[in-house]
């Protein structure tokens, strides 16, 4: 595939990807014991963090192993979930063909936060068509009874937008039998069917996570205001795999320490491969007016009911949920860069297999297919 042309840096930490968040706790309080200068009541702090950690990893793991069974047993060494980025695996064979909404279609969107999606959001809002925001669980509940019945029934020529966000509603893991069977009941019913999501390259994910989180007001206690900031702050608050955690987790890995510790790299890859199986699309905030939104306005003005969707245009998206830059990129030392990336080391290989296994490339826009198909946009299998 064509190489992509971002402003991301490559990864520099490939090695020990394999260690778990608790792993490094117990490997810096034995460095602390050699440590002459660390106190008893730091010594104390560890141990009982260390402690807490154990039994809440163990609690969560045994949940996460329940919900996981029959899937995580088929990763293999041949998993696409790879830490190398140059590691091409298997080819696309073909282009994939967008499907034509000429007779309406459903845009299933999982909005990971923190990757442009305020500003996705908005554009999508501005067409003519339902938007089913499931923002929380109630919301969910109630917009997947609507879903369903434009999946057997069809959506009268409008395309709906059924966008899963934030607070209690279900992650990735959760949706995953459900979005599968979502798919094969529209393929029955000849309803057109495409689901995308949006990673983001996770040095810049960390620094807009937390300029809104804690640079931002917002009255929540499980996040900590800043009236100046520092990259010492943001490190202190920076989450472990954030990205990953929230496919696996849902919106709890953002706050809850303890949760955090619970993300291993079995889940991880799993939740890769449940992107890989399930989503037509895998975009990047970074390239998000060059390939995501030139798919969607593709898909989008095939409606009858859109015209041109000139608001999906790069040049007509306004971009929202503009954080305040107290801590920016030039902020970070090299050792602070570092750090954040040993953090998300899964996060990072999530992100460079996604452009590695959704080139925009191979991907044919739905004006580009002679005659028109009326494909669900469903990635063939290798």
């Amino acid at each position: 595939m064509a190489s992509k042309k971002t402003d991301d840096e490559p990864l520099q930490t490939r090695q020990h990807n394999d260690e778990a968040p608790l792993s490094i706790v117990l490997r810096d309080f034995v460095n602390m014991k050699n440590n002459r200068r660390a106190t008893v009541m730091t010594r104390f702090t560890v141990v009982l963090y260390m402690c807490c950690s154990i039994l809440v990893y163990l609690a969560f793991s045994k949940g996460h192993a329940e919900s996981c069974y029959g899937f995580c047993d088929k990763l293999t060494t041949t998993s696409r979930f790879s830490s190398s980025p140059s590691d091409s695996g298997d080819e696309l064979r073909e282009k994939q063909p967008l499907p034509s909404f000429a007779n309406g279609g459903i845009i299933f969107w999982l909005h990971v936060p923190k990757t442009g999606g305020v500003t996705i959001r908005k554009a999508l809002q501005r067409g003519n068509g339902q938007y089913l925001l499931a923002d929380d669980r109630r919301k969910f509940d109630e917009h997947k009874k609507a879903l369903a019945k434009y999946l057997k029934y069809g959506t009268d020529g409008q395309v709906v937008v059924f966008e899963l966000h934030a607070y209690d509603s279900p992650p990735l893991f959760e949706m995953r039998e459900r979005l599968h069977r979502w798919r094969e009941i529209a393929e029955r019913s000849n309803v057109p069917f495409f689901a995308f999501t949006v990673l983001r390259e996770p040095v810049s994910f960390a620094l807009s996570f937390f300029n809104f989180f804690h640079g931002m007001d917002h009255g929540d206690e499980h996040f900590e205001y800043y009236e100046t900031a520092n990259e010492f702050d943001l490190l202190n608050h920076a989450v472990v795999n954030p990205q990953c955690g929230f496919l696996v987790q849902g919106d709890v890995i953002f706050h809850n320490k303890m949760a955090q510790q619970t993300v291993v790299l079995p889940l991880c890859k799993a939740a890769y491969e449940t992107l890989w199986e399930e989503m037509d699309w895998v975009g990047t905030t970074a390239s998000l007016s060059n390939e995501t939104f030139p798919l969607l306005r593709s898909i989008v003005k095939s409606s009858r009911t859109n015209g041109d969707a000139n608001h999906l245009l790069a040049q007509n998206i306004r971009h929202r949920n503009k954080s305040p830059d107290k801590v920016t990129r030039s902020d970070l030392g090299p050792r602070s860069i570092d750090q954040i990336r040993m953090m998300t080391r899964w996060d990072q290989t999530m992100y460079y297999n996604a452009q590695r296994d959704f080139p925009f490339d191979k991907m044919q826009l739905v004006e580009d297919q002679k005659p028109p198909q009326r494909s669900t946009g469903r990635r063939r299998p290798l």
